[in-house]
C-alpha cells in the first residue's frame, strides 16, 4: 500500500490529505480544511453530474455523501472544518459502509 500526504492543491492553507492507494490502484482519501474548503463546489459538482448525492444527519453540523462512477464520498461541515473522506468504488460496499465512521474519526482529530 503507498501513502501520501501533504497540502491541498491551492492556495498555502487551503487544506490537507493523506491518500491511501492499494496494489490495483484502489484509494481511500481524507481531506481536511478550516472553513468549508471545497465542501459547496463539490456539492455543486456532485448534483451536477447527478452522482446519487443525500443528506447525512447526526454527522457535524451538516454534511451529505455522493457515489460517482469511481468514488463515493462522505463532506462534513465540523467546528469550522471541512473533512471529506472517499472511497474507491472498486474496493466494494464496506469501504462505502465506513465513510461515516472514518469521517467522525477525523473530526475528532482535527486541532
Amino acid at each position: 500500500m503507498t501513502v501520501e500526504a501533504g497540502a491541498l492543491p491551492g492556495p498555502p492553507g487551503e487544506g490537507t490529505f493523506c491518500r491511501y492507494t492499494s496494489a490495483t490502484l484502489e484509494e481511500l482519501e481524507i481531506r481536511t480544511a478550516v472553513g468549508r474548503g471545497d465542501y459547496d463546489n463539490d456539492r455543486k459538482l456532485a448534483t451536477g453530474n447527478e452522482w446519487n448525492v443525500a443528506d447525512v444527519r447526526g454527522i457535524g453540523d451538516e454534511a451529505w455523501t455522493d457515489k460517482g462512477p469511481f468514488l463515493g464520498s462522505i463532506n462534513v461541515i465540523s467546528h469550522g472544518a471541512w473533512v471529506r473522506v472517499s472511497a474507491s468504488l472498486g474496493f466494494g460496499a464496506k469501504p462505502m459502509l465506513a465513510l461515516p465512521d472514518l469521517a467522525e474519526q477525523a473530526i475528532a482529530r482535527l486541532p
